[in-house]
């Protein structure tokens, strides 16, 4: 029921925009709707049974073999018995030991399941009622009324289960540290029991409709697992139109935080999710701290992922996965203004996984682990089996630290087409800052890496690169951007570049480019054009590439195309041309040239058809101007000297 309904009926009065805002603001939201009587379109699961009972303790003592456990600063009484009880590291091998409180004598508690695991005095404990059934009984009773909200009041809220949601159901808390659920089981997370709230099994016909979840804790730190799952996430759903999720707080879930499939027009706003996939080795599916799927092949889909803060996840920060790229129907994620922070060694920041249209901007993406494997913002999944989503935007984000910076993968039968890379701040992975590479059977067509500052990488700031041979790059656009003090450990002598390039491309724009070394010293070149490359149709000019360690450009590969006012690599210079036979033509290469002829005996010089001499003179040099791939024809008897001056 909207609020204007609810202020009416509770206060005899219409909803005020000024005092009633102000009200939620200053109380929030559940405790705004506490003011209101029961049946208003809201369920306080304190009416259903619930009891917001948890404690934690710090001071407790076990000894291994024994179920008996004492505090120091508390004395357990009758009222604990029955209760769910987790302790840290008093399981065999240290685990967490999850347990019932079987009976309590003289302050001690005795536990349904002996510890593995002797500690004195200084064990973590946390223990309370299971809530499990009494939440489920508000969110039932919401359902029945049509919809509602489930309100969680302050509290700790112990669930032993997962909580099976509804459509058209919210739940409201008072903010993350007030309103918590604490996961303590004694049976493992995963299959059954795939999260602390769950709704899935649904269909595209008849998804999880408005729902939102805004202002909770969810703890699963004590979630234990056999045997891995990706499902064992604080929150999963499947086929959801309109959701929610906003300022909550997750955190130490054994797989993903927050995962979302086949999501519809969903918002997810200023949640902070920390220690995601704690249980996963690294490899395994979930451990993202946030995942949305789209691709259910009927709807139009979008998603709107901002403000998030996601602190050490194990695979990726965010992460976002399309079934199928090239499906009919439309989906497109924004992805803005986010944080991911990552200590560990298998993290990445964002993932791409297949999206078409995303559009990634203004996030902060860290790594502060030197041995870290992952990227900092990746489209397409490397060596996996995801296919590359198309037609994005990467702009003007801040990554630093990772193996790999920007990552645009093209794998499979899709390649990253369309993609622009543009305005981001790219600094010290400990591989590539920015990568486009094609692992895929098809080309990849009209990326744009555009306006970029990339500094202290390990290997060459900007690379593009084809590991497979066949495939092809097409218009690729690469211009107005800053590499300077890169390849500060890479050994291989070509790779030692601002800008490195390997592979067939097939319409080349390099402009305006600025690469140098003046700290490092390891920066070799400004553009290192590879033995693997093959250029045609190539456009490059107007880079700075002069105050490098050795040289401008690194041409081992074939060029086609213009090479042009490139301070640092042009002028070229001057040497001599032998002629070959008469008549003789000669064509300029890849800079402007000025061809100089002198003496001999010639009776036509003709450029474009057009006859420009009849004679040269033995002493004045007659310059023919030529631009790349422009040519002259000199028709002789003895053939004459010949010097270009290359621009």
């Amino acid at each position: 029921m909207a609020k204007s309904k609810l202020s009416a009926i509770a206060s005899g009065g219409a909803y005020n925009s000024t005092t009633d805002v102000a009200v939620i603001v200053r109380n929030g939201v559940a405790d705004y709707l506490a003011q209101f009587p029961a049946g208003l379109g809201y369920f306080n699961v304190l009416d259903y049974g619930a009891k917001g009972d948890g404690k934690s303790l710090t001071d407790v003592t076990t000894t291994s073999g024994s179920a008996v456990i004492s505090s120091a600063s508390y004395s357990f009484t009758s009222a604990d018995v029955g209760k769910y009880i987790t302790v840290a590291g008093a399981g065999a091998s240290a685990a967490v030991l999850n347990a019932t409180i079987s009976s309590v004598s003289s302050g001690h508690a005795t536990l349904s399941i002996t510890a593995g695991t002797s500690i004195a005095g200084t064990a973590a404990v946390t223990f309370g009622t299971d809530n499990a059934a009494a939440i489920t009984a508000a969110v039932n009773a919401a359902s029945a009324a049509g919809g509602g909200v489930v309100r969680l009041p302050t509290g700790m809220f112990v669930v032993a289960s997962k909580l099976t949601w509804q459509s058209k159901v919210s739940l409201l808390g008072n903010g993350a540290g007030a309103s918590i659920l604490k996961w303590i089981s004694l049976s493992d997370m995963g299959t059954g029991q795939e999260a602390v709230i769950a709704g899935i099994y649904n269909s595209v016909s008849t998804p999880f409709v408005d729902c939102m979840f805004s202002d909770f804790e969810i703890d699963c730190l004590a979630a234990t697992m056999t045997t891995y799952s990706y499902l064992g996430k604080c929150i999963v759903f499947t086929f959801m139109l309109r959701p929610v999720f906003r300022n909550l707080y997750l955190h130490d879930s054994p797989a993903t935080g927050l995962g979302v499939d086949f999501l519809r027009d969903g918002i997810i706003l200023g949640n902070k999710i920390t220690n995601a996939g704690r249980l996963n080795d690294g490899t395994g599916h979930g451990g993202s701290g946030i995942s949305w799927e789209t691709g259910d092949g009927t709807n139009v889909e979008f998603t709107y992922v901002a403000g998030n803060v996601i602190i050490n996840a194990c695979r990726f920060g965010l992460a976002n996965e399309e079934v199928d790229p090239l499906a009919t129907n439309v989906q497109r994620s924004i992805v803005t203004g986010n944080i991911v922070r990552c200590t560990n060694t298998t993290g990445s920041g964002i993932q791409d996984n297949g999206m078409s249209g995303s559009i990634i901007t203004n996030n902060i993406l860290t790594s502060i682990n030197a041995s870290n494997t992952g990227f900092g913002i990746s489209a397409g999944g490397g060596t996996s089996t995801y296919d590359t989503g198309q037609q994005g935007i990467i702009a003007n984000n801040y990554v630093t630290g990772w193996n790999e910076g920007i990552v645009l993968d093209g794998v499979g039968s899709i390649s990253p087409c369309g993609w622009s890379v543009t305005g981001n701040t790219v600094y010290a992975p400990t591989q590539y800052g920015i990568l486009v590479r094609n692992l895929g059977t098809n080309m990849t067509d009209s990326v744009n890496i555009t306006n970029n500052y990339v500094s202290w990488c390990a290997s060459a700031g900007i690379a593009v690169i084809s590991t497979s041979g066949t495939p092809t790059f097409k218009n690729l656009s690469i211009c107005g951007n800053t590499c300077s003090n890169n390849a500060t450990v890479t050994a291989s002598d070509s790779h030692r570049a601002g800008i490195w390039l390997d592979g067939t491309v097939t319409g080349l724009n390099m402009q305006n480019n600025y690469c140098f070394d003046n700290s490092s010293n390891t920066q070799k070149y400004g553009i290192s054009f590879d033995t693997g490359f093959t250029v045609s149709n190539a456009k490059i000019s107007g880079n700075h590439v002069k105050n490098n360690t050795t040289q401008g450009f690194n041409i081992l590969g074939t060029l086609s195309g213009w090479i042009t006012d490139n301070w640092g690599y042009n002028p070229i210079g001057t040497s001599s041309v032998t002629p070959g036979a008469s008549p003789w033509t000669y064509t300029a290469g890849n800079t402007p040239e000025i061809l100089y002829l002198y003496g001999g005996t010639a009776s036509s010089v003709v450029k474009n058809s057009v006859t420009i001499s009849t004679g040269l003179s033995s002493t004045v040099a007659l310059p023919v101007h030529l631009q790349p791939g422009e040519s002259v024809t000199v028709t002789y008897s003895s053939a004459p000297t010949a010097v270009k001056d290359q621009r």
